[in-house]
């Protein structure tokens, strides 16, 4: 099936039409294990992240953790 027919066929259709014809999925998700960590920063940059995380509708500390792993993400090891 091509992409157009594709799309026109879910344009029409929902998932919730074949719950009962799919098989079981065996999947597990495990939560990465998270450590408390302490670290001083200043007041104004703080103010910036929590102005930034708000308009994202994150809280401030889940905004620092995305740029965090993303940042570490980016990176490349020697």
């Amino acid at each position: 099936m091509n992409d157009k027919k594709l799309r026109n066929y879910w344009d029409k259709h929902s998932i919730a039409d074949l719950w009962d014809k799919l098989p079981d999925a065996n999947l597990e998700f495990k939560r990465p294990q998270k450590v408390i960590f302490t670290m001083r920063i200043d007041k104004d940059v703080l103010e910036k992240i929590k102005e930034k995380a708000q308009i994202k509708g994150l809280g401030y500390s889940a905004y620092i953790r995305s740029i965090l792993t993303e940042m570490v993400n980016k990176e490349t090891l020697p």
